[in-house]
């Protein structure tokens, strides 16, 4: 840790030497219309250099940026003119002559505007998705998810990849402290209309964390240029087995230099589930039948601010709140049947009591230097607190009883330092370092279980880790760009058992990261890029814990100590056509990769999964996506998928070796039944073979949906319903584990209903007498 503090400190040294040392001038000019009237809000940018320059007009059409010596290119936009482009040689601080710009022919309707915007921009290191044109049926961020390129959502909308693997979603750049239901619920409730674009990156650049061996998905919030003061409030409504609600508000207010916004969310309302589980072994089958009763109550609140200190310098903080009862009943009949023969039943019931807690704190900073440096700070700390408690009685030819209780805490405190340094006109250098370290501590206990000593379990685990990176961008040629990386992370862990077997334990691992990223552009239109990255997946807390959990009198697992890291090296070739034509071919293998293996004590039937490193998987990629929109009643899009999985393993039991053809497509059809589209209907079906690893296969996939969607009172007022489901397959896995036992676990897919109201308030606060031409046109946009 020493190090990396030292590290920080001479990263910052070299940050004011970079800043004392560059030579760079001030550009200064003023946009006019064709009546020689002010432009407000015109963007001013670098066409011709990797440094990220750029400026908004002011009121009066003034602007000006920061400029290394030499010949620049500036790109003049703004909507309702034509684009222009303004060369101009700096030896010293500048003044441009006026720039005047045309009008556009391009009519801007009142309730919509009408110009074509790429769905999709291939950067060096990231596929870029303009929100607004991706789904102009969607409601929120989660329907926007659905349609990005390689990224999966399921019906409980959880964020997944093709294949295996995790993926970690940022807002903002930041990474969002949650998962499952939590983050499915935080997407659903970000509104559509609020976000810009979504960049996923499939291999992440050096600059992000190694965890996580399937990329990021960073979903980028749009930023208002004038005062305001507004909010949203919604509610979405599920109807299937249980009845669910998700209620939320959030307000946003910006006035000056300084932005405040405040969101929070509540939930109400019951989700059960039925599935079944098979276990055969030896002559014995067990067939339990389960139906899982979970409250839906929750509140989730989030407040904070950024202050803008000057046009450089901005400050930001935030608080939020998480506080979750998911009670669960769970009810689960079992029928035994030995040679074929019915044996006997018994009746499970387990009611379990949960409260979830999490505190998170975040404070961040970013400068931009006169010489156009880039500096990011930020500090985040996060406490979870989970307190559970569970009866667990069984009736009937196997009778058995224990109550057992947890309580967990958690304390997750991170760092992390970027700066950007602008070498040259076609160079970039990117620096920086973070830390990371986890405290938790866990104690549970099982009590009441006949003819067995109460159990008790105190564990303690703490995870370090300490990050630093470089990331060299290279503009070779106006057609080529490559991205060239390297992170170092050095992990430390320490576990402590500090009762039953007192076992400690210790971990010192050191890890290189390297990345490489190529973009060439051989015309316009067309883009090839080439991506490569190696990741890691490190143990959870609950995989590392040698007590014995117990789901049941039949069912316990227990973790392992000794457990090591995953490890992923991912490549991606891939071609953009027209930025709505991608096809790509990607490759993955992940080594030493952790599963949780069952064993059953065929005497007793009692099953110990036990979680254990030794399979080796790989993937091979082949997949495209087509954008269609002929008119404006009509927008369509096909995402084919070709996969071929091989899955090995040197554990003890298993198949040696498996391999299967895969395939995925989803596909999706947007019905608009006015020109300004704000009444529309989307159909979407999604069909995904079965896939096949060493100790398990899934089932077969294949659901349809459709949804309806009506914006009215200018865009305020959004009303949807949604059916998901309408034809689906089960879902479910079948896992062949040593010693002959299989288990079928299958999960029908009910009808689901959504029913979604969105109401948007607020708008433009007068500052100022004065009125810009542009600033009606950019508050209807």
């Amino acid at each position: 840790m020493y190090i990396f503090t030292i590290f920080h400190i001479f990263l910052l040294i070299a940050v004011r030497g970079f800043a004392q040392d560059s030579v760079h001038y001030t550009l200064r000019g003023q946009v006019l219309d064709g009546n020689g009237y002010p432009v407000e809000f015109a963007t001013v940018s670098l066409t011709d250099t990797l440094q990220r320059a750029g400026a908004i007009t002011a009121a009066d059409g003034a602007f000006s940026l920061q400029v290394s010596e030499g010949r620049h290119t500036l790109q003049v936009r703004c909507i309702g003119f034509e684009e222009q482009m303004v060369t101009v040689d700096v030896n010293a601080d500048t003044e441009l002559p006026k720039i005047i710009l045309k009008t556009s022919n391009t009519e801007l309707d009142a309730a919509i505007v009408q110009a074509k915007r790429p769905v999709v921009t291939r950067a060096v290191d990231r596929v870029i998705l303009d929100a607004r044109s991706l789904s102009r049926a969607s409601t929120n961020a989660l329907d926007l998810l659905k349609h990005a390129p390689g990224v999966l959502v399921d019906m409980q909308g959880n964020v997944s990849a093709v294949g295996k693997g995790k993926v970690i979603v940022l807002v903002n750049g930041r990474e969002q402290h949650m998962e499952g239901a939590e983050l499915a619920n935080y997407l659903r409730n970000l509104r559509s209309a609020d976000v810009a674009t979504i960049e996923v990156m499939t291999t992440p650049p050096a600059k992000y964390a190694a965890e996580g061996d399937a990329g990021i998905i960073n979903i980028v919030e749009r930023k208002r240029l004038t005062d305001y003061f507004g909010g949203t409030v919604s509610d979405n409504h599920y109807s299937s087995l249980g009845q669910t609600n998700d209620a939320a508000l959030s307000l946003k207010y910006k006035g000056g230099a300084l932005s405040l916004y405040a969101n929070a969310t509540l939930g109400l309302g019951t989700r059960i589930t039925d599935y079944t589980t098979l276990r055969t072994f030896a002559d014995q089958a067990w067939r339990t039948e389960t139906r899982q009763r979970n409250n839906n109550y929750y509140l989730n609140a989030k407040v904070g601010g950024d202050y803008s200190i000057s046009q450089s310098l901005e400050v930001g903080a935030y608080y939020s709140f998480f506080d979750f009862t998911p009670h669960e009943d769970i009810t689960q009949n079992t029928a035994i049947a030995i040679g074929g023969a019915p044996y006997g039943e018994y009746t499970a019931h387990n009611d379990a009591r949960y409260t979830m807690r999490r505190h998170n704190a975040n404070l961040h900073l970013s400068k931009e230097f006169e010489s156009g440096q880039e500096l990011e700070l930020e500090a985040d700390y996060v406490w979870n607190r989970i307190r559970h408690s569970a009866d667990y009685q069984a009736k009937g030819i196997r009778p058995y009883r224990f109550r057992n209780g947890l309580d967990r805490g958690a304390g997750i405190l991170s760092t992390r330092l970027d700066f950007t340094l602008p070498i040259s006109k076609r160079m970039r250098l990117e620096l920086g370092a973070s830390y990371v370290n986890a405290q938790t501590d866990n104690q549970t206990d099982y009590r009441d279980r006949p003819g067995i000593a109460d159990q008790h379990d105190y564990f303690s685990y703490t995870e370090g880790v300490a990050g630093a990176y470089a990331d060299l961008m290279l503009r070779l040629h106006p057609k080529f760009t490559a991205k060239l990386g390297l992170r170092d992370e050095v992990t430390h862990t320490h576990g402590q058992q500090k009762s039953g077997s007192g076992r400690d334990f210790k971990h010192l691992r050191n890890n290189l990261f390297p990345t490489l990223f190529a973009r060439y552009t051989p015309a316009e239109n067309h883009v090839l890029s080439l991506s490569a990255s190696t990741r890691i997946r490190r143990p959870s807390f609950f995989a590392v814990n040698p007590f014995l959990f117990y789901q049941s009198q039949y069912q316990y697992w227990v973790g392992n100590p000794e457990l090591q890291p995953a490890y992923a090296v991912n490549g991606q070739l891939s071609y953009t056509f027209r930025n709505n034509l991608n096809v790509g071919f990607s490759y993955r293998i992940t080594t030493n990769g952790m599963e949780q293996i069952a064993t059953t004590d065929h005497a007793t039937g009692i099953t110990r999964a036990e979680w254990l490193n030794g399979t080796t998987t790989q993937l091979y990629i082949l997949q495209g996506r087509y954008t269609w929109a002929p008119a404006f009643w009509f927008e369509g899009m096909l995402y084919p998928s070709l996969y071929y999985l091989t899955s090995s393993t040197k554990l003890l039991g298993l198949p040696r070796w498996a391999a299967k053809w895969n395939y995925l497509v989803y596909g999706s059809a947007t019905f608009y039944f006015n020109r300004a589209q704000t009444i529309s209907l989307e159909v979407n079906a999604q069909e995904a073979s079965a896939e096949r690893y060493v100790n398990e296969t899934t089932f077969r996939r294949f659901y349809l949906g459709a949804g309806a969607k009506w914006v009215t009172l200018k865009g305020k007022l959004i009303l949807g319903v949604k059916a998901y489901n309408i034809i689906a397959t089960n879902t479910g896995s079948r896992e062949e584990t040593p010693g002959s036992q299989v288990i079928e676990n299958t999960y029908p897919q009910p009808l689901l209903l959504n029913f979604s109201v969105s109401y948007s308030f607020g708008g433009t606060i007068k500052t100022r007498e004065y009125r810009s031409m542009n600033r009606e046109t950019v508050g209807r946009i």
